[in-house]
């Protein structure tokens, strides 16, 4: 997601979580950060997707980069 979201110019984090799921936050244009949604709707080679919950929030400006959290 790291190479996407550089490619579409978006900040934020993304971390894999325990039980299996990926958590991230993207900040960004509209429609920047619509294709790191629809590409995560498709994951990368070998996942499987099988649901994709979104939670829009206001633009606060908060990361000035994307990175991977090992938290």
């Amino acid at each position: 997601m790291k190479l996407i979201a550089a490619e579409n110019n978006v900040k934020g984090w993304v971390r894999n979580l325990r039980e299996g799921s990926v958590e991230a936050v993207l900040e960004g244009k509209k429609g920047d950060v619509q294709q790191i949604i629809e590409w995560a709707h498709r994951g990368p080679t070998n996942a499987v997707v099988t649901n994709v919950t979104i939670k829009e929030e206001l633009y606060k400006g908060d990361f000035s980069s994307f990175e991977i959290s090992n938290t």
